[in-house]
């Protein structure tokens, strides 16, 4: 860790598949089969392989990724009216069906969890914003568990 900067670990949370059910010609829940054939967005800062292709390789399947793109951000445009689905953190997944009409679903594969972490500079520490962030996040916490297992 950086000089100056302490990190907390405030709980743990994994990833989701977002899409359009109607457009791709889906019933959820979404099978192995069905995430294979669909077109895949792959968010990524490099554009390359991320943690589904991993995962995919060691169960002896691979996916077809149609674009990438480096933000999460840019994903509803692509994915609103479009047969794809993209493979991204559950909060982040959540809060872009919130604004964009689209469906949040389990992925078909396990990818396991990540830590969710706050980090903050030592200088401008404040244990009541802390606990705050970390209150919100285990509020909204059992939503996303009841995603990340399908």
């Amino acid at each position: 860790m950086r000089s100056g900067l302490q990190q907390q670990e405030i709980g743990r949370s994994g990833y989701a598949c977002l899409l359009d059910p109607v457009t791709c010609g889906l019933t959820l829940p979404l099978t192995l089969d069905d995430y294979l054939s669909l077109p895949h967005l792959l968010v990524s800062f490099s554009g390359r392989e991320g943690i589904v292709d991993q995962a995919l390789k060691d169960l002896g399947h691979s996916r077809r990724v149609q674009s990438a793109l480096t933000h999460f951000s840019a994903l509803p445009p692509f994915l609103i009216g479009t047969r794809a689905v993209a493979t991204l953190p559950i909060h982040a997944a959540q809060s872009l069906a919130a604004v964009s009409g689209l469906t949040v679903c389990a992925a078909p594969i396990d990818l396991g969890e990540y830590s969710v972490s706050s980090l903050w500079q030592k200088t401008a520490d404040n244990h009541w914003m802390r606990q705050v962030i970390s209150d919100a996040f285990l509020a909204i916490l059992p939503g996303l568990e009841a995603i990340y297992s399908g």
